[in-house]
């Protein structure tokens, strides 16, 4: 199973370099204004933690599915090879801002270090949350129609979210909602909170793979 993650890695590497690239540039660029490296960690977290989507179409391109048919490994093994893709991109994306944050830090620039941490951990989370829902959809109706459902159904989440916030608070003022969003946060157990996102994210992502191999399992080759 580990071949399979190589060949995920392998498969891209271009990519990846093309992205670490940019993230460099725009890394030499934020160094003027350091507050400016949250928002660079943002960007590579979300990026680097969706990049194994791109595996699907590649697959897809060398009708990979028809030849892994036939390798010693069950298909559960493959859906698992594809999880295991992300996680290591994940972990790739972690170390890079936790070294970064460490240098914020070195140079005396404890703010910065900390929101780097803060914010690269909230967007990898994101970004395995987006991929819990994201490849069950591509695994059901390919890379292409798989993306376009996923925006279609993010489309319809956030529609719904904001219709329900807006009914909620038809009788308040903007001031109203924001003192109500900071009394909230205020009164939130921060290390609970945290905990509970990540034991969220280890669920989704289990359940997540549950579908993914059930969809895998029924699909002729």
């Amino acid at each position: 199973m580990s071949g399979l993650v190589l060949k995920d890695l392998f498969c891209l590497k271009k990519v990846l370099r093309n992205y670490l690239i940019i993230i460099a540039v725009y890394f030499f660029i934020s160094l003027a204004h350091p507050a400016m490296l949250t928002g660079l960690v943002t960007v590579m977290s979300v990026l680097l933690c969706m990049l194994s989507l791109n595996c699907f179409a590649f697959d897809q391109a060398c009708k990979w599915d028809s030849y892994g048919g036939a390798l010693p490994v069950t298909r559960n093994q493959t859906v698992l090879a594809r999880y295991c893709t992300t996680l290591v991109l994940t972990a790739f994306t972690a170390v890079c801002y936790c070294l970064l944050a460490l240098g914020m830090y070195l140079v005396g620039n404890h703010e910065t270090a900390l929101g780097i941490v803060l914010s690269g951990a909230l967007c990898s989370i994101a970004g395995l949350l987006i991929n819990a829902v994201s490849v069950p959809l591509v695994y059901q109706f390919g890379p292409e129609r798989g993306r376009l459902v996923f925006v279609g159904l993010v489309a319809i989440i956030a529609a719904a979210t904001a219709a329900g916030i807006m009914v909620i608070t038809r009788n308040s003022t903007d001031a109203d909602v924001f003192v109500m969003l900071v009394d909230a946060l205020e009164h939130m157990n921060l290390a609970l909170a945290a905990v509970a996102l990540v034991l969220g994210c280890i669920a989704a992502l289990l359940i997540s793979y549950g579908i993914s191999c059930a969809i895998f399992r029924k699909k002729d080759l």
